[in-house]
């Protein structure tokens, strides 16, 4: 069990479930702005797009950090990607 912010206990297993699945759409927004970065030709909104995909770079780093020191697995953040990629059309 872990405390929340309101001071709940939030049982270890639904921590590891949110903590994968954040980590999952980490890889949908990364495959997402990688997408933008490549058809927006203004430097300005492609420098944005650029500062974004780092920070979410950093933030799924961070996932994968915690969620091995909480014994579970990242492997959502490792298959969703080539799914995506195969499967996602714009």
């Amino acid at each position: 069990m872990r405390l929340t912010k309101r001071n709940r206990l939030v049982p270890l297993k639904e921590l590891q479930t949110y903590l994968q699945d954040h980590c999952a759409g980490s890889v949908a927004g990364l495959e997402i702005i990688s997408h933008l970065i490549a058809t927006h030709s203004n430097a300005r909104e492609k420098d944005l797009f650029v500062e974004l995909q780092q920070e979410i770079e950093q933030d799924q780093e961070t996932l994968k950090q915690i969620l091995q020191s909480l014994g579970a697995s990242a492997a959502r953040c490792a298959t969703l990607q080539p799914f995506l990629q195969k499967n996602w059309r714009v």
